[in-house]
């Protein structure tokens, strides 16, 4: 028997594969992500755990978040690649960012499975551990507990995230038009796509919450449907969908100016990885000013962290300096650098 054999590098050209990149701007956006809109949901507890209260718990939802804009990005860039072209139609844009939601959604679902149980039992007092209740899913309905609800979240990522990186690709092409996109261009344009992401899904959402976050309904997605309709009405679809938008506005905007400033701007160049390695000081000032964007965001993720084990009660000192430490050992290696002014760093 004959077997048929492929030239990698050729391959290569046809098939765009996901590089290491992608999928650590992805993660550091979801640190982002999560950093901005974790206190919309620990909010109340500032009134007796102080402003430290607002970043309880934060743990869990980085490690998930993180892990799901990974895959999620480095997807959607590898659809992207699929078209081969430079500039992609807002239709191209649409059906690469649908079917990398389909994919992330084999990661999401479990996760956001995990993350409504975890809300439903503090509602009720229950203050249980992710652990816990993971362990509590695998004991009552084996793995596939964790994936209650996969074949709804299928359904809604597609046009969620098509919606998503739609809505940012239309911002950034009308605030792009007179020029370089700056930062606040980019915050504008991640909080419109958020805004789309909810718009496009949010009924659906409410549905597979409902699902999985109640043990004793079906998942038939039409019975439900019906069954939230006698309820309450169209008003059952939609309850809670401005809290959404607000959470969702500074979210979208921390998530997308991370990636585009990681990724985009500069962390995939060759003088940013001889920089990294070590192996090479890099020649191009600019490479290193964008490496120092790197450094800025990885700061911010080593604070959040900090910030989270650090914090043994309310009012209690962060010790940073080990964090510090860190960056100077940095700047004393590598930050040596003079930049003209009006030297564009995005």
């Amino acid at each position: 028997m004959k077997y048929q054999t492929f030239d990698l590098e050729e391959l290569k050209k046809h098939i765009p594969l996901p590089s290491l990149e992608q999928f650590i701007a992805g993660a550091c956006s979801g640190v982002a992500q999560v950093t901005a809109g974790h206190p919309f949901d620990t909010v109340k507890t500032v009134k007796h755990e102080g402003f430290c209260g607002l970043y309880k718990g934060m743990t869990a939802p980085i490690l998930g978040v993180a892990f799901v804009n990974s895959v999620l990005f480095t997807s959607n860039a590898w659809f992207k690649g699929l078209f081969e072209k430079n500039e992609l139609e807002l239709s191209e844009i649409y059906i690469s960012g649908g079917c990398a939601g389909m994919v992330s959604a084999f990661v999401a679902s479990p996760i956001e499975m995990v993350k409504i149980r975890l809300q439903a039992s503090r509602t009720v007092g229950n203050h249980l551990t992710p652990t816990q209740v993971v362990q509590q899913l695998l004991r009552e309905f084996g793995v596939k507990g964790l994936y209650r609800g996969l074949d709804i979240t299928l359904i809604k990522e597609f046009p969620a995230n098509a919606a998503y990186y739609t809505g940012f690709e239309i911002a950034k092409r009308q605030l792009g038009k007179n020029g370089d996109l700056s930062i606040f261009d980019y915050m504008l344009s991640g909080s419109f796509a958020g805004v789309c992401y909810w718009t496009a899904c949010y009924p659906i959402d409410v549905v597979k919450a409902r699902i999985q976050q109640r043990s004793d309904v079906s998942t038939s997605l039409w019975k439900n449907i019906v069954d939230l309709y006698k309820q309450g009405g169209i008003g059952a679809f939609t309850r809670g969908y401005k809290p959404s938008l607000m959470r969702t506005i500074p979210s979208s905007a921390a998530t997308f100016t991370v990636y585009e400033l990681l990724f985009m701007g500069g962390l995939y160049h060759n003088e940013v990885e001889k920089f990294v390695t070590g192996k090479h000081p890099p020649k191009d000032p600019m490479a290193i000013a964008k490496a120092c964007y790197v450094a800025a965001f990885i700061y911010m993720g080593l604070f959040a962290f900090g910030t989270m084990h650090g914090i043994k009660r309310a009012g209690s000192r962060v010790d940073l300096e080990p964090f510090n430490k860190v960056i100077r050992k940095l700047v004393r290696k590598r930050f040596v650098f003079e930049l003209k002014s009006g030297d564009n760093l995005i």
